[in-house]
């Protein structure tokens, strides 16, 4: 039986977006002002907010690659209530990685949920507005929400977001789900474990690095620190990767039968770095530094693990890999 680990407290999502609304829950979601918004403070000291009145919108620019720069504002909410959201979303011309987020609070300021939608599979981008939607279902004792309109590097612009209570006839249901395409049938299938950890995570990987058919989770939290741990166990491994973790791979660089972690990192002046189950750097690839990205294969089949590394990757024009053999 196959088990799936999940790390992340997140709201639950519905993927159905037609069903009755409130009026906006949001003050100035068409950004005639700033007033009921609250800037972060690497925003504030080090980037940008542009209002844009012809688009109801707002332009956030942040230069610092490994600090988000945010708005955020605060909503009152009920526990086990249903939101909708929905806001237009563009890029700037300056590559930019930026998400709305949410997260639910109880009346003694806990942190009870946070919910993400847009995972590389779904994530916002194109330099003209798009509009993205959702559904999140609070969790039971949530007395706010808090909409965080965020910007990793780059800029990107918000214009007409809007946040609704669901107004069906059973709240509590909320809104008609989608048939599910698979079912679960007892004693089949598989289970779901989860693991309260200290930070979220930012990226994810797993593998069997030391070879006894087990995978090891390896993990990189929202303040870059890497950690390596067997399913429901503590970490055994902790990295200061220095920044986020923009993808990890694995192989056996040494022909020794475990294999060493990659990784590249969000800092574009960080190399790609291969670290052992040690904690210790066993190679540096200085010529990919920054969003990287790793695929590891037997490629001529010599019984050797070979890297293939992107360069320049996500840099317009750029389109070359590299190849360092071990």
């Amino acid at each position: 039986m196959k088990k799936i680990a999940f790390f992340l407290t997140t709201l639950l999502i519905s993927t159905f977006y037609n069903f009755a609304q409130t009026g906006n829950l949001l003050s100035n979601g068409d950004f005639k002002s700033l007033k009921s918004w609250t800037t972060n403070e690497n925003l504030r000291k080090n980037g940008k907010v542009t209002l844009l009145p012809q688009d109801s919108g707002v332009m956030i620019y942040n230069p610092i690659i490994d600090l988000d720069g945010s708005l955020s504002q605060k909503i009152a909410a009920s526990g086990n209530e249903w939101l909708s959201f929905s806001a237009k979303i563009k890029v700037g011309k300056v590559f930019s990685c930026a998400t709305i987020a949410f997260a639910a609070f109880d009346k003694s300021g806990n942190q009870l949920a946070t919910f993400a939608p847009f995972s590389d599979r779904n994530k916002i981008g194109g330099t003209s507005w798009k509009t993205y939607t959702g559904n999140i279902h609070l969790p039971a004792n949530t007395s706010d929400v808090r909409i965080i309109l965020t910007v990793l590097d780059g800029e990107c612009s918000f214009a007409n977001v809007t946040v609704n209570k669901y107004a069906g006839q059973n709240q509590a249901e909320g809104p008609p789900q989608v048939q599910a395409r698979t079912s679960i049938i007892a004693g089949k299938g598989f289970s779901v474990d989860a693991y309260a950890v200290d930070r979220p995570f930012w990226e994810l990987f797993s593998d069997d690095l030391d070879g006894d058919g087990k995978p090891e989770i390896v993990g990189c939290d929202v303040d870059g620190i890497v950690t390596v741990r067997n399913q429901g166990y503590p970490a055994f491994l902790t990295y200061a990767a220095g920044a986020l973790v923009y993808q990890f791979e694995a192989a056996d660089l040494n022909n020794d039968g475990i294999k060493e972690i990659l990784l590249s990192s969000v800092d574009p002046k960080i190399p790609v770095k291969a670290i052992d189950l040690s904690g210790n750097v066993v190679r540096v690839f200085d010529q990919s530094k920054g969003h990287e990205r790793l695929a590891v294969a037997d490629m001529d089949s010599d019984g050797n693990t070979e890297v293939a590394i992107s360069k320049r990757n996500l840099i317009q024009g750029s389109g070359s890999a590299n190849l360092p053999c071990t």
